[in-house]
């Protein structure tokens, strides 16, 4: 009997654990997604523009509060955490002091950004729209505190009202069950908690009417997510789908097998072969391509992956808005939609790329599936007016770990398992073939809801990932190398810059492949193009119709293909010129994980290679390294290097004194030096540091000096000599600097001084902050803090 018990128990526990890796990794959640039915909220349902935008048109509105109030208000809500704690309020571009930026929901599950109006409890927001005829308005609203009405009125009458109810916090969404069983269970929904309702109401207007918001209750705070009024038009406005697949290498669309769905995609319209990305990195090339400027423009947003708000306000002072913010000035409905983290402000941690709704689902594991369903419902949402909807997939970024169904779809034979790369190359396509099954949900959608002849589709990737083996040579921090290592932000190499770009135009379908070398920052102003918006000139990137409109004249077309092109990553930048050469350079080791042909363990290996140069006409493996061959193409690479980045140069002087002999630093008149370290600038006359006050010193001038100011140890005049040609500093000698960056070196055992020439943007050093300790654990998930790079 006691036997009969425990093997119904044993049978029991099988079962079990068989259901649950069953729901774990073989569920077939992604036959769960259909497409939500379109959603239209008014009989103006499909060509419309935007006639009033409340939050591009501040001036016309007024608070019934004062700017003092309205600030204690604003304080205030960022201090009642109590209120929501899944509230966050965070910092973009505000116009007025009733704006303020909230993000609502369940990080890192799913979390809404939107810029928001407060209204106190019993206060009222008025605004004139200037606006007649047959209208609709439609904005967001959310409820911080009681359950609360809001109300829209004209002067004369109530046009609507709407009761928000009281959120509450949602459940733990960081729960073993949820994690490993619950989201797999969920209904075709949207992710439920600290959601926006959507809002819509639609009247005869007059041109001299005035509207007004009023939060009706007791206590809290009404958020309205700018109002948006819309009218009819006769003229369509194409949508725009961009669909950005996270570490997508070039070849995975030529894989049927690994990417069925999205090779056919890309063999039956217009498919790029050679496309360049701005960057090695998620942060780098994704801010680059919507900000439409390459990331040495951008600064610390692209070479960082949590900004504060001293560094956002300078962003904001010297740069342009992106250009998601042309098509939201224009009247499209604009959003970016998945793992956006890193790239928005939804976390706080990077800028406002001018979305009106950012929302960001993160989920432990697989977040793919939430991402489309998410992106489905905000068409069914908004699809009956003109969008450009952003989705940004992050399978199939490391770690690998791709459901158990698509791995067996991808299973290429047991010589998969005899070496570790063999087997991580398996696991890479099991994520790609994960991905595409969603790619399809996503555009399949846009079928059934009518929209796919109306909107322009972009499928494209933020960089690639280092799976080809290479000689790692070149190297004087250690020894040769030949391998992979299966990660990214460590070279550029075509594995890791070279990504798939396929445009389908709206109505315009057509089949062609283009093999000219184009840029990863050409994807915005292509899109502007084909919804016939103007491009803004601080755009770095070319729009590529001239490519594939047959009435493009040759011209048109070299204006495109006969430019220069940047790739930049953490440490490293380099150029593509004379359409087939390309140029690299490195500012520091790296050190990665390698794995040679055939190993069952990688090794650490230091590699660092200064400058690399290769003719990709006749080498586009990148197996032959012309640096030290082609010395006439070396000097032009780095002549073309210099045209492109254009970097500051920084002239630093550097004084040795181990003797401690007492020192003398005299300056002429018009002379001015930078002290390095204390930043005590230098005019004219003379510092004394007395012996014993230090061994090294170092000052730097962001200005071409053409004399050095005077320099005497222990009464002796010291010559002071250029770092790699040792020749006394004079104006005939300092034009011959070295243009090549000079690695740091080591203080020499006597006295000395010496000039060093260094560009200013050369070196990016990767700045990592943890706003939360949620945030942290994704970044160390994505392997961006394990990273020795």
């Amino acid at each position: 009997m006691k036997i009969f018990r425990y093997l119904s128990i044993i049978c029991l526990c099988l079962i079990l654990l068989l259901t649950i890796i069953w729901v774990r990794f073989g569920y077939p959640d992604d036959q769960r997604i259909t497409p939500f039915p379109a959603h239209t909220l008014s009989p103006l349902h499909q060509y419309e523009h935007l006639a009033f935008s409340l939050f591009s048109s501040p001036q016309t509105a007024q608070h019934s509060m004062g700017p003092d109030e309205l600030l204690r208000q604003q304080q205030l809500l960022k201090e009642e955490p109590s209120a929501a704690p899944w509230i966050q309020t965070s910092s973009a571009r505000i116009r007025q002091p009733w704006q303020v930026y909230l993000s609502a929901g369940s990080y890192p599950e799913r979390l809404e950004g939107r810029d928001a109006i407060l209204i106190p409890a019993g206060q009222s927001f008025r605004f004139h729209p200037g606006v007649q005829g047959r209208v609709r308005l439609e904005t967001g609203a959310l409820s911080l505190g009681d359950d609360l009405v809001l109300e829209l009125r004209s002067e004369k009458r109530i046009l609507r009202s709407w009761k928000l109810t009281k959120k509450t916090a949602p459940r733990n969404h960081r729960s073993f069950w949820y994690a490993n069983i619950g989201r797999y269970l969920q209904p075709d929904a949207p992710v439920p908690g600290g959601q926006w309702e959507n809002l819509s109401v639609s009247w005869q207007s007059s041109d001299k009417a005035q509207l007004s918001f009023t939060c009706r209750g007791k206590q809290g705070h009404c958020l309205i997510s700018g109002a948006n009024i819309w009218q009819h038009q006769t003229e369509s406005k194409p949508n725009i789908l961009l669909i950005l697949v996270d570490t997508m290498r070039k070849d995975a669309l030529d894989d049927p097998v690994s990417a069925p769905f999205m090779h056919q995609f890309s063999s039956q319209n217009i498919h790029f072969s050679r496309t360049m990305a701005a960057g090695n990195m998620t942060s780098p090339s994704t801010n680059a391509l919507l900000a439409c400027r390459k990331p040495t423009s951008l600064g610390t947003l692209a070479f960082s992956y949590s900004m504060n708000q001293q560094e956002k306000d300078q962003y904001y002072l010297k740069n342009p808005a992106s250009f998601p913010q042309s098509f939201r000035d224009a009247g499209w409905e604009t959003a970016m939609i998945g793992n956006v983290s890193v790239i928005s402000e939804v976390m706080g941690v990077s800028i406002d790329h001018g979305f009106s709704q950012q929302i960001a689902i993160e989920q432990p594991g697989y977040d793919t599936a939430a991402i489309s369903r998410e992106a489905l419902h905000w068409l069914s949402q908004h699809g009956h007016k003109p969008f450009f909807l952003y989705l940004h997939f992050h399978a199939p970024h490391a770690p690998y770990r791709p459901p158990f169904r698509d791995l067996l779809a991808t299973f290429p034979g047991l010589s998969a398992l005899s070496s570790h790369p063999d087997v991580l190359r398996w696991l890479y396509k099991g994520e790609i073939h994960h991905t595409d099954r969603y790619v399809q949900k996503v555009i399949e959608g846009l079928r059934s809801m009518r929209l796919e002849d109306s909107t322009t589709i972009v499928l494209t990737a933020d960089h690639g990932d280092h799976h080809e083996v290479r000689f790692f040579g070149d190297n004087d921090v250690g020894p040769a190398f030949t391998g992979s290592y299966f990660d990214h932000g460590a070279t550029l190499f075509h594995d890791e810059i070279n990504v798939p770009l396929v445009i389908s135009p709206a109505s315009r379908r057509q089949n062609s492949e283009i093999s000219q070398t184009v840029s990863g920052l050409d994807t915005g102003p292509t899109l502007l193009s084909l919804a016939r918006l103007p491009v803004p000139e601080w755009c770095e990137g070319h729009s590529l119709t001239p490519l594939f409109h047959q009435e493009s004249t040759e011209e048109e077309k070299s204006s495109v293909t006969s430019r220069t092109l940047g790739f930049e990553g953490f440490h490293r930048r380099g150029i593509f010129f004379g359409n087939r050469y390309k140029y690299i350079r490195q500012y520091s080791p790296v050190r990665k994980r390698i794995y040679p042909p055939g190993s069952l363990t990688g090794t650490m290996v230091s590699y660092f290679s200064e400058e690399l140069l290769y003719d990709m006409e006749h080498d586009p493996a990148e197996a032959k390294n012309l640096t030290y061959q082609q010395t006439e193409l070396l000097q032009q690479a780095r002549l073309y290097y210099r045209e492109y980045y254009r970097p500051d140069v920084i002239y630093e002087l550097f004084i040795s004194n181990p003797e401690e002999e007492e020192l003398e630093i005299i300056a002429e008149k018009k002379q001015t030096f930078m002290f390095g370290m204390a930043g005590q600038p230098l005019k004219h006359g003379k510092i004394r540091y007395s012996p014993g006050s230090g061994k090294e010193y170092r000052w730097a001038s962001e200005q071409q000096p053409l004399s050095f100011p005077e320099i005497r140890l222990g009464g002796k005049r010291l010559a002071v000599s250029l770092t790699s040609m040792r020749l006394p500093l004079s104006a005939d000698t300092l034009g011959q600097l070295p243009i090549e960056h000079e690695d740091e070196q080591t203080f020499p055992r006597k006295a000395a001084a010496w000039i060093r020439k260094t560009e200013a943007h050369g070196v990016h050093k990767r700045q990592i902050r943890a706003v939360n300790p949620d945030f942290e654990k994704l970044l160390k998930e994505w392997g961006y803090l394990n990273d020795n790079s």
